[in-house]
């Protein structure tokens, strides 16, 4: 019997040393197998459009110069800013938008539509094209508005739509997380909050971002759930005002109006900010 134990022991360290498994049978002979070789993982390629999505575009210095610029109401760097998230675009997507841009029909129009909706993750890109396209129409370039009046399809879907930048109506924005936003351009707007709403107040020059604060669900019959909002509140370019309530944004805007007209005299002497 020790005998037996013993040959059991010596053929354990065996398997041990060998890497194959062996198999014991009653007869006491043994058969075996070799290890399988493990196949190295294939790496699944991310697609494009996926990859961009998750970049931090302000990564590039110049593009949070950009950025800077824009907020400082640059409308030079509005179309420059445009250029950029068209040309983060995929190629198929550039494509779609090179066939409607030489034909605004319907039929392009729906075939961007119908890319965007397969492709989601490329949807704030394109919408962020449009928009700053809208943006720097909005404040004067001749360029851009030719460009709007022959593509209306772009007011409709921009990130920010048209009738709300223009004050055309008092649209309510509801966005998902305030990180959108700065994907969008919108350097220096808070991240961490989650389910927001944005309006433009054209007449008094401000946004209203506001975001759920707090939250009390409901009690046990299903009654009683209550919501708190905070607020911050930006300027038309998007720039923070810090201010406490309402009350103080005139005097905000007034500020900002003042360092932007410095900005843009030193631009035209041809002086860096």
């Amino acid at each position: 019997m020790m005998q037996k134990i013993g040959k059991l022991i010596d053929l354990c360290k065996q398997v041990r040393l060998s890497g194959k498994r062996n198999y014991v049978t009653i007869g006491g002979g043994k058969k075996t197998e070799e290890e399988p070789e493990k196949k190295p993982e294939e790496k699944k390629e991310i697609p494009l459009e996926v990859r961009r999505s998750m970049e931090n575009i302000y990564a590039d210095g110049r593009i949070v110069k950009l950025a800077m610029q824009c907020k400082l109401g640059d409308v030079e760097a509005m179309k420059r800013m445009a250029v950029f998230f068209r040309q983060r675009c995929t190629p198929e997507l550039i494509r779609l938008l090179d066939r409607y841009e030489e034909n605004p029909v319907k039929e392009n129009e729906d075939a961007i539509d119908a890319h965007v909706k397969m492709h989601y993750h490329e949807e704030n890109t394109v919408k962020a094209y449009m928009m700053w396209l809208v943006r720097a129409s909005l404040y004067g370039d001749a360029e851009s508005e030719r460009k709007l009046e022959a593509w209306p399809f772009y007011k409709k879907r921009s990130f920010l739509p048209y009738d709300m930048l223009s004050g055309k109506n008092g649209t309510v924005m509801n966005i998902w997380a305030s990180s959108f936003l700065s994907k969008i351009g919108f350097i220096g707007v808070p991240g961490g909050y989650e389910d927001c709403g944005l309006q433009f107040h054209k007449e008094q020059g401000y946004f209203d971002f506001y975001y759920v604060s707090d939250y009390e669900p409901p009690d046990e019959d299903g009654f009683g759930a209550e919501w708190e909002y905070g607020h911050i509140y930006f300027d038309e370019y998007f720039c923070r005002l810090r201010v406490k309530d309402k009350s103080e944004i005139p005097e905000a805007i007034r500020k900002m109006d003042g360092r932007r007209l410095r900005y843009r005299k030193k631009r035209k002497l041809g002086m860096k900010e």
